[in-house]
């Protein structure tokens, strides 16, 4: 057993290695090349969804290769194996990071144990057959991917560590240990002869498997922008009082136009580190121009890109756009921020988030690595800086799936739920089960009887009706209330509670309980559990009921889903039935309750509609409800159409030189009357 400092020193490289996994996933998941040299050396299906299970298999073959080539016995009673057991912990777990007390927990845990050794035997034949060597380092040496250097690091950092905490290895693994030191292409399984050539990967043009991989890339990065920072009030507070010139900015530019240029900037940081071209000609300069078309919103697809590309193009509306994305580049990148920091958005984050900083860095971590790579050559110096801001990000492995409800500045839950549009007999319901257990908690406190009751809930309707904020919201009055601890939110459904094979739902379905405990567990489309007479969901349905008596303190559950099929589940079990006895049930909104969404929407987004626009909307979602669909998406459907609106805008906008804000925040008739979605 590891002592608290042997822990961390562990801890620290396996949680690299795990986070350095999902990199890969993010950045290969549309490769074909990584695809085709897994096949090959990995022997896996060629399947993009399964992609994390095979990373996760290649780096449990990959450390057990290395145990066996510094001589450990091939016994995992022998506890020789702690590093192992730490990965799986991480892969059968998925939580962001483990801490001592949470390694100690873990290993008292039988089941846990159990699929520990469960994973050894599974390995055990392989890694023995590749000893000594790294099957993912063989497959990235191959594609000359810069990630190649960062997974050679992380393994030859680990590896020092098992020299140094066991005294089992042997003489022949420490010549093995010294000769990957110096060098440590002894890793590879191949002559590096067999590395694609640089010179050949070059080209001049952009492919559609590149051009996939640069849409990735960006819209990830332009989804954190518009989720996560515009309109950010921690982050307005931010620019007003920081010290340095952004605020001047922001009142130029606004505060949402701010961010942008910040994250202009730092893309053009990245170009700068890595040597390459701000030539919108070149082909580094395409990245940059493709993240200056999704600044103007400019819809894009391959053949236009490449229309884009053509710096002499015969259609005066695509010059007319690449016009203005020269001119957005040179305005932007010309403009001082008096900071000192070698990116700014970070800088600006780590005042009041360093979490999200982390995660916005691994975001530009992977569009510096699409930078680098587009030329098809890596040199040195650009395998090394990557691997350098690897090690600034740390890999903060990516959250799960749960959030605490972030309620605005000076309200509290009960009035964010108020604040909500519609919903009248939800908050009703909501408010009177608040007051129930205020008075209930009164009575305790003056030593009377306090009856019983059960916060577990139903939440029972069609999509689009506000279930996932009401329980956001809920779980936030839960901890208000002393009910509890977190208050956090965890969503899942049947696929992140029933796996594939036998034996792995419950360990599966325990993992995401885990996660939630202290908070609420919200699992939608519920109903979705009762499977066919051998279907693997009884057994989480099993796992769940047990797992809310035995933490009936720290857990609340809320099962979501249409009204009949939730009527029929909860009546299938009678375990389901004696715990959930409160259903909240979610009607569907009037058209005026969907206009006024629609306005919100347009408020936030700063745009304005005009009154003949305005009464379009009203009349079409009239229409709508009077022809919609028993699944009709309500709030979702608002927010479809609100998207089709502002990219016909857009589209409709894309020609005009001559852009003013009030131009580009004006929805017009034609805007609304174009805008096109399935109800």
């Amino acid at each position: 057993m590891y002592n608290e400092q042997e822990f961390n020193d562990a801890n620290n490289v396996i949680l690299k290695m795990i986070c350095f996994r999902d990199m890969l996933i993010e950045d290969f998941s549309i490769r074909t090349d990584l695809k085709q040299v897994l096949l090959r050396e990995a022997h896996i299906v060629e399947t993009s969804s399964q992609l994390k299970e095979h990373l996760s298999m290649i780096l449990r073959e990959d450390l057990l290769a290395c145990c066996f080539a510094l001589g450990y016995p091939v016994d995992y009673d022998s506890s020789s194996f702690e590093h192992f057991d730490l990965l799986n912990y991480y892969l059968f777990s998925d939580v962001k990071e483990i801490d001592y007390n949470g390694y100690l927990d873990y290993s008292n845990k039988s089941y846990v144990l159990d699929y520990c050794k469960s994973m050894f035997e599974i390995f055990e034949e392989r890694a023995l057959k590749h000893k000594g060597t790294s099957t993912l380092s063989t497959v990235l040496f191959q594609l000359s991917d810069p990630y190649y250097k960062v997974n050679t690091d992380i393994l030859q950092i680990l590896i020092g560590q098992l020299v140094q905490k066991n005294n089992l290895v042997t003489t022949q693994g420490q010549e093995w240990f010294q000769k990957i030191i110096e060098n440590p292409k002894a890793l590879l399984r191949i002559k590096e002869d067999y590395q694609i050539k640089s010179d050949e990967m070059r080209t001049d043009s952009i492919s559609r498997e590149q051009f996939e991989l640069i849409e990735k890339v960006l819209d990830e990065l332009f989804d954190f922008v518009k989720t996560e920072l515009n309109n950010s009030s921690s982050l307005i507070k931010v620019f007003k009082t920081d010290s340095s010139n952004v605020a001047s900015i922001t009142n130029v530019n606004g505060f949402n136009g701010t961010v942008k240029t910040l994250v202009t900037k730092d893309l053009c940081e990245c170009y700068k580190k890595l040597n390459h071209s701000l030539d919108l000609n070149s082909i580094e300069g395409k990245v940059l121009l493709a993240f200056l078309l999704k600044y103007l919103d400019v819809k894009l697809d391959y053949s236009l890109f490449n229309s884009f590309c053509d710096g002499n193009s015969p259609d005066s509306t695509i010059r007319s756009i690449r016009k203005s994305c020269e001119t957005i580049f040179h305005v932007d990148f010309e403009k001082k921020i008096d900071i000192d920091s070698e990116f700014r958005i970070p800088y600006f984050l780590n005042q009041i988030d360093v979490e999200l900083s982390k995660k916005y860095m691994v975001i530009l971590y992977r569009c510096a690595s699409v930078i680098a790579k587009i030329d098809g050559h890596i040199s040195e110096s650009e395998s090394q800086w990557l691997s350098n801001l690897v090690s600034q990000v740390g890999i903060s492995k990516e959250e799960e799936k749960c959030a605490s409800f972030e309620i605005a500045e000076g309200k509290k839950p009960i009035q964010e739920l108020e604040s909500l549009i519609g919903l009248d007999s939800v908050k009703n319901d909501v408010v009177s089960l608040t007051n129930f257990i205020k008075m209930r908690q009164m009575r305790e406190a003056k030593g009377l009887k306090a009856p019983g009751i059960s916060y577990h809930c139903v939440f029972t309707g069609n999509p689009g009706t506000g279930k996932t904020t009401v329980a956001r919201i809920l779980a936030s009055i839960f901890k208000e209330l002393g009910i509890l601890q977190s208050g956090h939110l965890v969503e899942t459904d049947r696929s992140g509670l029933v796996a594939e094979y036998v034996g792995q739902t419950a360990i599966k379905t325990n993992k995401i309980i885990d996660s939630a405990l202290d908070g609420v567990l919200f699992v939608d489309e519920a109903y979705m559990l009762l499977g066919g007479q051998n279907d693997y969901g009884k057994e989480a349905i099993a796992t769940l009921l047990k797992r809310m008596e035995d933490d009936r303190d720290r857990l609340i559950v809320i099962l979501a889903g249409y009204s009949h099929e939730m009527e029929d589940f909860i009546s299938s079990n009678p375990g389901l039935r004696s715990r959930f006895n409160r259903f909240i049930f979610f009607p569907d909104y009037s058209s005026e309750e969907l206009f006024q969404i629609f306005k919100l929407n347009v408020e936030k987004n700063e745009y304005v509609m005009k009154d003949d626009a305005a009464q379009f909307v009203k009349s079409k979602l009239d229409d709508v409800l009077k022809t919609k669909r028993n699944d009709f998406g309500n709030a979702r459907y608002v927010r479809n159409y609100f998207e089709s609106v502002i990219e016909h805008q857009a589209n409709r906008l894309a020609s005009d030189v001559d852009l003013s804000v009030e131009k580009l925040t004006e929805l017009t008739l034609e805007d609304v009357s174009m805008g096109q979605i399935n109800s």
